[in-house]
């Protein structure tokens, strides 16, 4: 996934968001939630294990963690841009 999907959609992404591209917040939407869906369900995996200590679950908590958190924060912050494009704005009467 990381090979096919995340290294050419983050070379594509970086250029767009500086250009403003209209899509990037559609691409990073399903970027978003991939990377937090992955992430969670190995962190879900990981503390499913009973062959390990607390210790090492820790260790390996640090390293998926920030991508549960990267994705999460990703994915809204592009509904947030979705829902600012896609929905008309108020008009203060």
């Amino acid at each position: 996934m990381e090979l096919f999907y995340h290294a050419p959609l983050s070379i594509w992404a970086i250029p767009a968001l500086l250009r403003d591209n209209p899509m990037v917040p559609v691409h990073l939407l399903a970027f978003g939630v991939q990377a937090f869906v992955t992430s969670l369900a190995c962190l879900v995996e990981v503390w499913s294990w009973a062959d390990r200590t607390v210790v090492q679950k820790r260790s390996i908590t640090m390293l998926y963690g920030p991508y549960v958190a990267l994705g999460a924060f990703m994915a809204l912050d592009m509904v947030f841009r979705l829902r600012g494009r896609l929905l008309p704005k108020r008009k203060l009467a």
